[in-house]
C-alpha cells in the first residue's frame, strides 16, 4: 500500500510517498507551465509507480481557510479557500496540482488551515486567519512524538506559530501579523505609507 502527500508550500510544492519515506519537489512556477497529465506522469516517473497503487493522497492548497476539517476531496469546492487572492506570491502551481490530482482519481483528503471556524480559543477569533494546513500536520507529526501541550513555531518563508494543548490545536498566528520569515513580513511604517501613496500594492509590500 502506498500513500501519498502534497504540500502546497511557498515556493515549491512538495511530494511524500509513505512507507518509502521518498519526495521530490516542483517549483511553483514549474508548475504553473506544466499540464496535469504532465504533473501526473512526473509523479509516476520520481516515484517509479503506477498512481493505481496509491491508497490514498493527503492534499494541501493555499490557506486551507474555507474548510473547517480535513474533507474528501470531491466533497472541496474553491479548492477549500475562501479566495486565491491577497495571499502572497500567486504562481498558479499549487492550483495546477491541486486539479491535477483530483483529476486522477485518487482517493484524497484535503487538510483544512487553522482560521476562526475552527481554532478552539476564540481569543484568536479577532485574526481570519491562522496557518495554512501544512502547520497542522507538522503539529500532527510532533504529537506523535508523544507530546501532547506544546508550542511549535515553523520558519521559513515566513514564521507561523501553533498553540497544541492536551492533544488539540487551540491557537495559530500567522507571519503577517508579528513574525517576520524569509520571504514575507509584516507591513512596517514605511511601507504602509507606500501602500497609501499608491507606489506598491500591500500584498507586493506584505511580500
Amino acid at each position: 500500500m502506498k500513500f501519498l502527500g502534497v504540500e502546497h508550500g511557498t515556493r515549491e510544492i512538495r511530494f511524500c510517498l509513505l512507507p518509502d519515506m521518498r519526495y521530490f519537489s516542483i517549483p511553483r512556477r514549474e508548475a504553473s507551465f506544466l499540464s496535469e497529465r504532465e504533473i501526473l506522469t512526473r509523479i509516476e516517473k520520481e516515484f517509479d509507480i503506477s498512481l493505481e497503487d496509491v491508497e490514498m493522497c493527503a492534499l494541501t492548497y493555499s490557506m486551507g481557510d474555507a474548510l473547517t476539517k480535513i474533507t474528501p476531496l470531491y466533497k472541496v469546492r474553491n479548492r477549500g479557500v475562501i479566495s486565491e487572492y491577497g495571499a502572497g506570491i500567486r504562481t498558479g502551481g499549487g492550483a495546477k496540482v491541486f486539479d491535477a490530482i483530483k483529476s486522477s482519481q485518487i482517493n484524497t483528503y484535503v487538510i483544512c488551515g487553522l482560521h476562526r471556524g475552527n481554532l478552539l480559543d476564540k481569543r484568536l477569533h479577532i485574526f481570519s486567519h491562522g496557518a495554512s494546513p501544512e502547520k497542522l500536520g507538522l503539529a500532527y507529526h510532533v504529537h506523535t512524538l508523544g507530546y501532547h501541550s506544546f508550542v511549535l513555531s515553523d520558519l521559513s518563508s515566513s514564521a507561523v506559530t501553533v498553540g497544541v494543548a492536551d492533544g488539540k490545536v487551540v491557537g495559530a498566528i500567522d507571519a503577517c501579523i508579528f513574525a517576520p520569515g524569509l520571504m514575507y513580513g509584516p507591513l512596517d511604517l514605511e511601507a504602509i505609507r507606500k501602500v497609501d501613496e499608491g507606489i506598491v500594492g500591500a500584498n507586493e509590500a506584505f511580500s
